[in-house]
Parts: C-alpha cells; structure tokens; sequence
C-alpha cells in the first residue's frame, strides 16, 4: 500500500481557481486506473471508463512529455535542496515544485506512478463534494 498522506490539493502560484492535485495512474489489465486526492485523507478512485475526461486529458499530455525515472530522481533532490535547503527531504514537498512551461500548466510526472495535474476548481470540487467523474 502506497502511503499518500501529505499529498493534497494545493493552489497554483500563478495560475488563479486552479490547483496542483496528486493522481496516481495504475495500468491494469482492464485498463488504466486513477486515484486522485481530492483532499486530506480523501481520494476518489476511477478506473478507464469513470474518470474525468479533464484527468484523463491531463494525464495523456503528461505522457506526451519525455519521461526518465533518474532525472525526475535528480530532479526532486535539486527541488528538495532549493525548496527545503540541505537538511530537508521529502518526496511529498518536492512533487509540487513546478517545472518549465508548458507543462507548468498542464501537469507533470513525479514518479512511475505519480502524477501531479494542474485541474481547474470547479473540476476539483465536484470530485471532492459528489465523487462525480465529469469535468
């Protein structure tokens, strides 16, 4: 069991009504699988077929993106030097530190399974209040 406590919602720096929301995407027989938090101590799972299609968009971009475990690896230990100073480490902390546009503004990769989206509020808040899976 993967331990997702600390990783919330949390406002974007620049863009307004707009959050950096953890969603950790699984691939499956059946297909993908997608756990997004949609607050403390709260997630909402969704397999292929009851996702949001704005996760599900968000996440197929991110894709798009080139991917190396080593350098998100050595990325996150230069994000946990510049954002906690020597000393403090903390995969939880570091996953938010934005990287470069364009993905600034659409998401990016953390690790093999974790995801950080930038996901509009009203998007956000109906997950966290219906569990519904449309936006």
């Amino acid at each position: 069991m993967i331990d997702r406590s600390g990783f919330v919602p949390i406002r974007h720096p620049t863009l307004e009504f707009y959050y950096r929301v953890p969603v950790w995407v699984y691939n499956e027989k059946e297909g993908r699988m997608y756990t997004v938090s949609v607050g403390e101590y709260q997630t909402r799972n969704y397999d292929e077929r009851t996702a949001p299609q704005k996760i599900k968009a968000l996440v197929t971009m991110v894709d798009a993106f080139p991917y190396d475990p080593l350098d998100s690896m050595i990325d996150t230990l230069r994000g946990m030097t510049s954002v906690l100073g020597v000393g403090g480490s903390s995969l939880t902390t570091t996953a938010y530190v934005c990287p470069e546009p364009p993905q600034l503004e659409i998401g990016w990769r953390v690790t093999d399974t974790l995801y950080i989206l930038v996901v509009e509020h009203e998007v956000l808040e109906s997950m966290y209040i219906t569990g519904r899976s449309d936006g």
